[in-house]
């Protein structure tokens, strides 16, 4: 069993500004919008997963872990939600995951939110089974 760990932003730039990832923005921006951040997104990620080219993952679980700024309460599926969708997206889109159905990605588990005020992020671990 091999186990990948991701680190992802909680926003990105893009040239209308600082856009955070969160499904509460994604509802409600423009298509064009939404195309820039999830393609800054997964530039992201890519960078990430370079040295992983020439892996092919059969099966997986995903776990997803919010690191936020305070104690302030947030549903945190409300960010994990979309880090998810993006995410497997890239890992889709860069050929190490054929498909991001459920053939493919047996579980996500979001953990238990944890804060960190100097390094707010996602981490994302990809525990490959096959």
């Amino acid at each position: 069993m091999k186990v990948l760990k991701f680190i992802a932003p909680l926003y990105v730039e893009i040239k209308s500004g600082k856009k955070t990832i969160n499904l509460n923005y994604y509802r409600n921006w423009h298509y064009r919008i939404e195309s820039q951040v999830k393609k800054e997104y997964q530039d992201i990620i890519t960078q990430q997963l370079f040295k992983y080219k020439n892996l092919m993952i059969g099966k997986c679980k995903l776990q997803l872990t919010l690191f936020k700024k305070s104690k302030v309460q947030k549903d945190k599926s409300n960010f994990l939600s979309i880090h998810e969708k993006y995410f497997c997206d890239a890992l889709v889109e860069n050929n190490i995951l054929l498909d991001d159905s459920d053939d493919y990605i047996l579980s996500t588990q979001y953990c238990e939110s944890i804060v960190d005020k100097n390094n707010p992020r996602v981490e994302i671990v990809v525990i490959v089974l096959g």
